[in-house]
């Protein structure tokens, strides 16, 4: 009895141990997914992927449908997204060495995960066993892939189908399942061990509501064959159902730890809103010779230089790379201060001239351009503070407008003081106080909380607060030393 009741506790205590790995692979699992925004995708369609790809990604297709064949519907489904944060991902575990053909762990899916960030589709699943899809031969020289079925309309029947391959290097595409067309290119993700995933922007399917997945691997254990009909394979979930849906879910924006009472502060702007106001506390945004904001105003391009030095400078984050631009002296900016900014902003490569190497501190700015500079700042953040969010440049203007929405930081409602939107399309030329909404947006994520007196901020605890704490800002730092509220 004492040996039957060992043995009962042994397998609880495996059981209970299985669970607990397949729990982590999952929480990996949404931490991975986090980084799957698209770095630069186009949603324009594209020609069947030929030669090689079109027959593995074919093949891929054939062998998950014969699965999908010869299986019967299970319970086993992701849970619907329901939460408004930008980063919502949700995830099922799948189980393991289960009636699928699996009989090998680089081929056995623990888990598996969808997420939709207002622009930006991430699917992935973790595996029991790692593998290197840039050099492995299992994948270079094999038949190995990863196949995300996409279901938009709720019918349990895939329209798109990610592809995850190595031939001649490591690609993902989106294709649409009924002729394999590549509509849009996807950005692959892997962690360098059992977690595969891949980006791409929602538009690229049409910017469905919610969607629905399911995750296919199939495993080359004897890479250099022509055929794979016994190789190690697995889906996700198990059986003929799809995941349950997974939901576009929105961006937190607002900057009310940041902003809050901002307005009230001697010297706010007349003629703006809370966002400027928030700027000028901070002492980012000094105003006009008039004392006015001028939110409609276009934005100049030697004006963002001087919003988003002081943005860096508030952040505690100094400059001493410079470049220069034969344009830019004192004839075009007769500014000193803002000759100044220009050439460190470009030396710390924030903002870049034109091939001609000049800077056109004159011209204006569209809103996707505005937005990819913002982008690369908190980027440059980041670099010299890691513990502040992990922004990344997406490479080009396109990709870093979309971002840039789906990180919250470009709200396309904003509005100015008396409620008119501004112009938010990519192409649009950016107001001065869009871009005070994007940099107001840009405290918020930064931590930044505004105490409007060393009383208030030494009654929270706060004091003193150095350039670059979360309450820093210039006005509680009167003799300008870096240090806020000594005394308070």
């Amino acid at each position: 009895m004492a040996d039957q009741t060992q043995r009962r506790s042994s397998r609880t205590a495996r059981t209970a141990s299985r669970r607990t790995s397949l729990r982590r692979t999952a929480a990996a699992l949404l931490l991975a997914l986090v980084a799957t925004l698209p770095l630069s995708v186009s949603p324009v369609a594209q020609a069947a992927t030929g030669g090689a790809d079109s027959a593995r990604a074919a093949d891929l297709q054939r062998r998950r449908q014969t699965l999908i064949d010869n299986s019967s519907a299970t319970n086993e489904t992701a849970p619907t997204s329901r939460s408004p944060q930008p980063a919502t991902t949700v995830s099922a575990a799948d189980t393991t060495n289960d009636t699928v053909p699996v009989n090998d762990c680089h081929a056995d899916i623990t888990a598996f995960a969808g997420d939709y960030t207002d622009t930006s589709i991430g699917v992935a699943h973790g595996l029991v066993c790692g593998s290197n899809p840039n050099s492995d031969a299992h994948w270079t020289a094999g038949l190995t892939g990863i196949l995300w079925a996409i279901d938009v309309n709720g019918d349990n029947q895939d329209d798109f189908a990610v592809f995850l391959l190595n031939v001649g290097g490591l690609s993902a595409s989106v294709n649409r399942s009924s002729d394999l067309v590549k509509v849009c290119d996807a950005v692959p993700r892997w962690d360098g061990d059992k977690i595969f995933g891949a980006g791409f922007l929602a538009s690229c399917i049409g910017t469905p509501a919610s969607f629905r997945m399911q995750a296919f691997m199939l495993w080359d254990d004897n890479p250099g064959q022509d055929s794979c009909s016994t190789c190690p394979r697995d889906l996700a979930p198990n059986g003929t159902a799809f995941s349950a849906d997974i939901t576009r879910s929105t961006p937190p924006r607002g900057y009310h730890t940041a902003c809050d009472r901002t307005d009230t502060v001697a010297g706010a702007f007349a003629d703006a809103g809370l966002a400027a106001d928030c700027l000028k506390a901070y002492g980012i945004a000094l105003g006009k010779n008039d004392g006015t904001f001028g939110e409609n105003d276009p934005l100049l391009r030697s004006q963002v230089s001087s919003l988003l030095a002081r943005l860096l400078t508030t952040n505690g984050i100094p400059l001493s790379a410079t470049r220069s631009f034969p344009d830019v002296n004192p004839n075009t900016v007769p500014n000193a201060q803002v000759r100044d900014e220009i050439e460190h902003l470009a030396g710390a490569g924030i903002i870049a001239g034109f091939p001609d190497g000049t800077f056109g501190p004159a011209g204006t700015l569209s809103v996707a351009q505005a937005a990819t500079f913002v982008v690369r700042t908190l980027q440059f953040i980041h670099a010299q503070r890691p513990s502040m969010p992990d922004f990344r440049d997406q490479g080009s203007t396109t990709a870093n407008y979309d971002y840039a929405i789906a990180q919250g930081i470009l709200d396309t409602s904003a509005a100015d003081k008396n409620g008119a939107r501004y112009g938010t399309g990519a192409g649009d030329a950016n107001k001065r106080g869009l871009l005070a909404d994007m940099l107001a947006q840009s405290l918020e994520r930064l931590g930044k909380v505004f105490y409007a007196t060393c009383t208030e901020a030494s009654n929270a605890g706060a004091t003193p607060l150095h350039r670059g704490d979360a309450g820093y800002r210039p006005a509680l730092d009167p003799d300008g030393n870096g240090t806020a509220c000594e005394t308070a």
